[in-house]
Parts: C-alpha cells; sequence; structure tokens
C-alpha cells in the first residue's frame, strides 16, 4: 500500500458530500423494496461524511452499519468481523477493494488482474471514450468502478444488482473511493416487470425471493456507448425477447451461461439468431477467437461485440484519436 492510498479519497467538502448523498440514496432504495421507512435506515448510517478518514477507517465505519442493517437476516452471517483489503490501479487511479464477506474475499483478494473482463473489453476497444455505460449484474460493484474511471465526471455508469448484499459492497466501494458518478440500481433485469416468479432466479445471497425486477424497456433511458450483461442465464429471456437492445449501444459484452440455459431446457442457439453479427464483429474473449451465427459454443462464454461502424460520439472520437486502449494503464 502506498503513502496515497492512505489519503482521503475526496478532493473537497461538496464532493464529500456528494457520495455520501449517493451512498445514503442506494441503501435508502434499496431497503424500501424490503418495506423498511427511511428513518429506520437513517439510524444505521454513521454521519461522518465531513470527517476526513482513510479508506480503511471508512471501510471499518461502513461495515459496522451494514451489519446493524442485517442484524436480522442470515446475511450478517457471511460478514467478516474486520474488512480485508484489496489496492489496484485502474486507469492510473488508486483504488481500494474493501472485501467484507467472504465471497469478496473469494472473487477478488487475491485474483490476477487478467481474471477481469474489462481488460478484455479494454483490448478490443469496446468502452474507449465511452459516456455511458450500463452494467447488468453489477455484483460487488468492481466493473463499475472501472467503468467510472473510464466515462470520467461528465460520464455516467448505470449498475443493476438484485442481492442485497451486493449492492450494499457496490455501494461502499463507490463511497471509500470518492466515485459519485455510478448509479446503483438495487434490482435484477429481466424482460418484465416484478410480479413474475423469480425463486428461480441464481442470484447469491438474497432471501426469501425479496428481489425488485426491473424490466429492461423501462430502464434502457439512455443511449449507451457499452452495455455489459452478466445475469446468470437470464440473458435468454431479455435478448430473445427484446432484439431491439443491439441497437441501443455501440457495442456489448454479454456473458452466455450455457450449462445454466441447459438446466432450464434452453437452447443458446436462441441467443444467435438474434445477434445482428452483420452489424458487429464478436468475439469470444478475447479477439483471438471470432464468433460467427454458426459457431458451436459450449460453457460459460463472454461474447465481445464490436461495432463495425460505430455510431454517435464514439465514432467521433475514434475518429479523432490515436491512442490504444492498451496504451492505458491497468494493473
Amino acid at each position: 500500500m502506498t503513502a496515497e492510498m492512505k489519503k482521503d479519497k475526496f478532493a473537497s467538502r461538496p464532493e464529500r458530500k456528494r457520495c455520501w448523498d449517493r451512498y445514503r440514496h442506494t441503501l435508502r432504495m434499496a431497503y424500501r423494496i424490503r418495506g423498511w421507512e427511511t428513518a429506520d435506515v437513517d439510524t444505521t448510517i454513521p454521519e461522518v461524511f465531513d470527517t476526513q478518514m482513510s479508506p480503511e477507517e471508512l471501510s471499518t465505519v461502513l461495515l459496522a452499519g451494514l451489519r446493524e442493517r442485517l442484524e436480522k437476516s442470515k446475511l450478517a452471517k457471511t460478514l467478516l468481523k474486520e474488512p480485508k483489503f484489496r489496492y489496484m490501479q485502474l486507469n492510473g487511479r488508486d483504488v481500494v477493494l474493501p472485501l467484507c464477506n467472504t465471497q469478496g474475499v473469494e472473487w477478488y483478494q487475491d485474483s490476477p488482474i487478467a481474471n477481469y473482463d474489462f481488460v478484455n473489453e479494454d483490448a478490443l476497444g469496446l468502452h474507449t471514450n465511452a459516456k455511458v455505460i450500463y452494467d447488468f449484474g453489477g455484483h460487488h460493484g468492481v466493473w463499475a468502478l472501472y467503468y467510472a474511471t473510464v466515462v470520467g465526471q461528465v460520464g455516467r455508469v448505470y449498475s443493476f444488482e438484485p442481492s442485497l448484499i451486493n449492492i450494499e459492497m457496490s455501494a461502499m466501494l463507490m463511497l471509500v473511493n470518492g466515485i459519485d458518478n455510478v448509479i446503483n440500481v438495487a434490482g435484477a433485469i429481466g424482460a418484465q416487470k416484478s410480479g413474475d416468479s423469480s425463486s428461480d432466479m441464481l442470484i447469491d445471497f438474497v432471501e426469501n425471493d425479496q428481489i425488485e425486477i426491473v424490466s429492461v424497456r423501462d430502464c434502457c433511458w439512455d443511449y449507451a456507448d457499452f452495455v455489459k450483461m452478466d445475469i446468470e442465464g437470464f440473458e435468454y429471456e431479455i435478448l430473445t425477447a427484446n432484439p431491439w437492445i443491439f441497437d441501443m449501444a455501440d457495442n456489448l459484452h454479454l456473458e452466455i451461461h450455457i450449462p445454466h440455459l441447459e438446466r432450464r431446457g434452453l437452447d443458446y442457439r436462441r441467443i444467435m439468431d438474434v445477434i445482428p453479427f452483420h452489424e458487429f464483429d464478436v468475439f469470444n474473449h478475447v479477439h483471438e477467437n471470432p464468433v460467427g451465427a454458426e459457431t458451436e459454443l459450449s460453457g460459460f462464454c463472454s461474447l465481445m461485440l464490436k461495432r463495425r461502424e460505430p455510431s454517435g460520439l464514439a465514432a467521433l472520437s475514434n475518429s479523432e484519436t490515436e491512442s490504444s486502449p492498451r496504451e492505458k494503464a491497468i494493473a
């Protein structure tokens, strides 16, 4: 850990206040779905935004509030007594990942940077000069944190995640790193709204089927430079019912969970049928694995879709810049 990582992450009091407001708003919305009153949520959120703390100190304080909110839930059993930390650099920015539960440690403490799919996205130039990114299936927010460094302060990242504890982790991650351009939405992205059965959804750390399902039709309010979709097999319903989604973004990353689909009696080739291959160059994970409409796939696949003739701001920016996306430091 460098001395720089010890410093307060916020440049100014107004910036600190904005991040705290967004953190509080995310938690209020997540717990309202579960029947909490706003005042009950607020009593568990420490009012320390006006106090300079290191990321480690702030994470420890926030973990105490998280534990209080989950004290009557089996989810509290997964929390660590004290947070662990992973230090990284994303696009030249020092960041710290507070790891507060067992899954966070398993997934992020020692995993090499090459395991993070945004490295492959970057190598393919999928979010070069992007200003609007959708992250469907945000998990602990690590990808959204990276995307935040891509879009910059004038851009926005919309991250959707149904698991309560994962939303908590993502909100904390943004706060301790002074990020206020990520909008965490506490809901599963779906082909239809809540009210449909969600009991068979493959989501970690969810109790009593308390899942808010947000229709993809209701949330795609902005044209995207990039969309990442990693929703544990339910990409099938969204993509086959809403093929227009390929028109809402310049580039996409689709996780295709073929084993999950097969267990539900679904054929992944229905997804392949709706991908407009004439508009995109498609790769499985990396450039060396091109994919066509007839390519046979198996297992868990990361389809990277790069539009052949990008539209909008990305096209203009790409024509004006000569730097390769791989020139950005990711370590």
